[in-house]
């Protein structure tokens, strides 16, 4: 035992699997990177992702629910995004309410009022039919006692059955009403943004346990005229399909009509219905709700996964499709192309995906292939796989045709067939998700590095807090697949395809408001100009991690360290990270010692320590403004300390 006691270090190499692994204990999952936040892995080294900033200032009303890019004909870019309360249209710097109009009134003289020293104006309209959370439009006001509501769309703060009021953007100078005429356009009504159970009457079975009513702490069995206080009813959340036809933007709100933002019209028009208009008695059928639409891409039809049959009943297992390249016509006949097929599979079509050769529709339990054959069926509609349905109808998407997706309680791929996709992270995520707001789950792709990514929301938050990533790499040595997870205020994504950046809606930290954000621009390490925190950290392993000490491959002896040799690349003025390292004696040990954190600059050559154990792990942190990293290997200086 010579080589125990000899005061000579070995310097060990230390290298981690490029992934986040967290299916088994921080112990045994030896070998790979354990945790982390803002990183990915490029050739197999941990680094840290670029940061975000706001697009404009001007912040939305509402969360995102689905975004998109798009170009027009003469090189026009936009950007469109739905959220609970309105539809955004940003072009040439601005941002338009392009929200569908259900109704339009023309309001006499005194019947629009304003208070001295108030925000509010007040509007009378009999029966009106709005709601809390609405918005209006003003398309003609008079400035009255310093309040102009000309051109702009306002939330409904308060609601009675013939009056409402709004708030405007700065207080009247004396009380006062229109002199002439308004005009009022009234938006589709907002839908919630966050799901709630059904209660009350009508929420549960005719006199069940469940449908019960407590007053005083009494529980007293439901029957007749006793309203649910807890239901298997939940009101979704208002969620929207994007999609381009031509290059006008087709926007359907789930359960709602298909809508259509003309650009030939200009940003200053809205989107409006798609209408069921009827010729020589027939009718073009167009369907009334709808919970998913898209366009296929080489024949251009429009698709509604969920909508009203031709009978005009609303089934959610209907697939129905448009007349080709014509998006007024819905109804079967010899002349046309459009058609309804209902699926078996399932209790609702959730979602779509197009690839190259097929779309790829999914219902809650179920995926199916949708390809184009042509006359006389048009479409062939095959099952491809049961018991893999999709999580929420943004949950999908493709990359380079193949389809990646999240399930209930997997990730899943099909690439001709459908697989399960192996995660390394997957116990993680789905043990931290609101299973009550899965509807917000969204997935969207990075093809610059080659990833897949989920936004969802964690357990303790109502909107999409956190993300899963999944790097594709290339299948070699030098770039493998990876699993990383983190942290984000992200609710929808836009790869760069159209526009040089990504563009995402996302929530700022500070003040809770959404924004319209450009995500990972070049050289951009903050958070919308704050310091934006990124860390890794290793499993435990033994000490020494390989076999430079013989005769310890499990850890049997304590060692010594007493150097750290770090390697890294490092961009960005003032750019640093810091090490923590951290020791036990025996993997359940409760104690452990802690040695930094230790800075580390391009400048830094060693770290000079003293510490023993038998296991240790490394974490790797950055919070320093504009900081770039990437990390390649740790060398250690270690020697055999004994076994006590």
């Amino acid at each position: 035992q010579g080589w125990l006691m000899s005061t000579d270090s070995i310097t060990q190499r230390i290298s981690f699997n490029p992934t986040i692994s967290r299916e088994a204990t921080q112990y045994s999952e030896e070998g790979n990177w354990f945790d982390g936040d803002k990183i990915r892995f490029r050739k197999g080294k941990a680094q840290n992702i670029r940061g975000y900033q706001k697009k404009i200032t001007q912040t939305l009303a509402g969360k995102g629910r689905d975004i998109i890019t798009f170009r027009s004909l003469d090189g026009k870019r936009y950007i469109s995004w739905g959220t609970e309360s309105l539809l955004h249209l940003y072009y040439g710097g601005e941002v338009y309410d392009i929200t569908p109009v259900s109704a339009s009134v023309s309001l006499d003289a005194g019947k629009v009022t304003t208070s001295i020293n108030s925000f509010f104006v007040h509007v009378s309209n009999a029966a009106h039919g709005r709601n809390v959370g609405d918005y209006v439009a003003f398309v003609s006001s008079s400035v009255m006692a310093g309040v102009t509501l000309q051109g702009n769309t306002y939330r409904i703060t308060s609601a009675g059955t013939n009056t409402f009021q709004v708030s405007a953007q700065n207080s009247a100078n004396s009380n006062a009403a229109n002199v002439s005429t308004s005009f009022v356009f009234y938006n589709i009504a907002s839908g919630v943004s966050i799901s709630t159970p059904g209660l009350g009457y009508g929420a549960n079975t005719f006199n069940t346990a469940r449908a019960s009513v407590t007053v005083g702490g009494v529980v007293t069995l439901g029957g007749w005229d006793t309203p649910a206080d807890e239901s298997d009813i939940t009101f979704a959340i208002r969620q929207w399909s994007l999609d381009i036809f031509g290059e006008n933007l087709l926007a359907t709100p789930r359960e709602g009509r298909i809508y259509q933002w003309v650009q030939n019209n200009g940003p200053l028009t809205r989107a409006v219905e798609v209408l069921t208009t009827t010729t020589a008695g027939v009718s073009t059928g167009v369907p009334l709700e709808n919970n998913y639409v898209l366009v296929s891409p080489r024949d251009r039809h429009v698709i509604s996964l969920g909508c009203t049959d031709l009978t005009g009943t609303f089934d959610p297992m209907v697939l129905r499709f448009s007349d080709q390249a014509n998006i007024d016509e819905w109804s079967p006949t010899v002349s046309t192309t459009a058609d309804q097929i209902r699926l078996g599979d399932g209790s609702q079509l959730i979602s779509g995906v197009k690839t190259r050769d097929a779309i790829i529709i999914f219902s809650d339990t179920a995926a199916y292939a949708m390809q184009f054959v042509g006359p006389p069926f048009t479409f062939n509609v095959d099952l491809i796989g049961s018991n893999c349905g999709i999580i929420a109808p943004h949950a999908g998407t493709t990359d380079n045709d193949i389809v990646f997706w999240m399930g209930i309680d997997n990730f899943y791929m099909y690439d001709g067939s459908v697989k399960v996709l192996p995660c390394s992270v997957r116990n993680y995520v789905f043990s931290d998700i609101n299973f009550d707001e899965l509807d917000k789950v969204y997935a969207a792709v990075n093809q610059e590095f080659q990833e897949i990514i989920w936004l969802y929301p964690s357990a303790d938050s109502n909107e999409c807090n956190r993300y899963v990533i999944f790097g594709r790499g290339d299948g070699t040595q030098i770039e493998p697949p990876y699993w990383t997870y983190g942290t984000g205020i992200f609710s929808t994504w836009a790869d760069r395809n159209i526009f040089e950046v990504i563009h995402t809606t996302g929530t700022s930290v500070s003040l809770g408001d959404q924004f319209l954000i450009e995500n990972e621009p070049k050289d951009v390490y903050t958070a919308d100009a704050k310091a934006m925190q990124s860390f890794i950290e290793s499993t435990y392993f033994d000490i020494p991690f390989g076999p430079a000490i013989p005769n310890n491959p499990e850890g049997d002896f304590l060692i010594y360290m007493d150097r750290i040799i770090p390697d890294f690349e490092f961009d960005g003025t003032n750019a640093q990270t810091s090490i923590r390292l951290t020791t036990k004696k025996f993997p359940q040990s409760e104690a452990s010692v802690t040695k930094g954190p230790y800075t580390i600059k391009s400048s830094t050559e060693k770290i000079s320590l003293r510490v023993r154990g038998r296991q240790a792990k490394i974490r790797v942190n950055a919070s320093i403004e504009g900081t770039s990293w990437r990390l390649a290997d740790f060398r250690v200086d270690v020697q055999a300390d004994g076994k006590r």
